[in-house]
């Protein structure tokens, strides 16, 4: 019961908590007699919290995320997890560079902050794949739109920007191509500035297609997936401080499992320092 305090930062865990908690999972109220049940079935589990809650979820109770739920909606728990990030880790900034954000651009995440200006780099609509296709045309400061290939600034001085953000697009470049794109990053990036960039994890990525019968990408678009190693060699490689690295959508049961468990984008935290095993690296930059 010690660690069910510490998990949750309670200075109290009981029934009533408890019930709470299960209700929230659940999605519809349990019943005194229900929610008593579980917390003797609890209290007599040899299991860790979230092993006890996933056997739970797959029981007989009529449950609102099983794994087949889990995942049907797997990649809407990604993308909340990453706006919840871009709300809460990124840092205020004036000049913003959105590196392959037309079409889903930084503040329609919930960027919170106001900037002076934001450039989207992306590729022309008919040189992306078919689902990156849609553009925003609004934001909170001054917002223009530049069509090139990452791996080429040469059209922004040196020193230009507070803030860059790459989401989700590194792992669409070669890794040459990586390593040119932070090489023109670092030029463009005023000292001090921040470079903040999420990407799937490949030691995660590769039980995901495996549970799904194949060796390849998550994404057929996808030319290369990094371990969180290989990625931090890149990164420093081309110059940069990491000052922090989190994991987004932690996969617990996956950790323990070393097979893929839908499950966890509900029972995950939705970042944590184990980043090694989550679904995305994330990394806080300083040039």
């Amino acid at each position: 019961m010690q660690k069910i305090k510490k998990i949750f930062g309670l200075t109290l865990f009981n029934p009533a908590t408890l019930k709470l908690l299960m209700n929230l999972i659940f999605r519809r109220k349990l019943s005194s007699a229900e929610a008593a049940d579980y917390w003797n079935r609890l209290k007599s589990s040899n299991n860790p919290f979230f092993d006890f809650i996933a056997q739970e979820m797959s029981g007989s109770l009529g449950l609102y995320y099983s794994e087949e739920r889990a995942r049907e909606n797997h990649l809407y728990y990604i993308h909340s997890a990453r706006l919840k990030a871009v709300k809460v880790l990124l840092p205020p900034a004036k000049r913003i560079l959105d590196i392959g954000g037309a079409n889903s651009p930084l503040y329609d995440m919930g960027y919170p902050y106001e900037f002076d200006y934001m450039c989207m780099l992306d590729l022309p609509i008919d040189e992306r794949h078919k689902e990156f296709k849609k553009e925003w045309q609004r934001g909170k400061g001054k917002v223009e739109v530049r069509y090139s290939n990452m791996t080429d600034l040469s059209f922004f001085s040196d020193n230009s920007f507070d803030l860059i953000w790459m989401g989700q697009v590194i792992e669409h470049i070669t890794q040459a191509e990586a390593k040119q794109t932070l090489k023109e990053v670092f030029r463009v990036l005023a000292k001090g500035g921040r470079l903040i960039l999420d990407t799937p994890n490949r030691a995660m990525t590769i039980l995901h297609v495996k549970s799904e019968g194949s060796d390849s990408f998550i994404h057929p678009d996808h030319k290369h997936e990094y371990t969180a190693n290989e990625l931090e060699r890149l990164i420093q490689g081309e110059g940069f401080q990491i000052s922090s690295r989190l994991g987004i959508c932690e996969l617990p049961l996956t950790k323990r499992t070393n097979s893929f468990h839908y499950k966890d984008f509900v029972l995950g935290a939705t970042w944590t320092s184990d980043i090694e095993n989550s679904y995305i690296l994330y990394y806080d930059c300083v040039k």
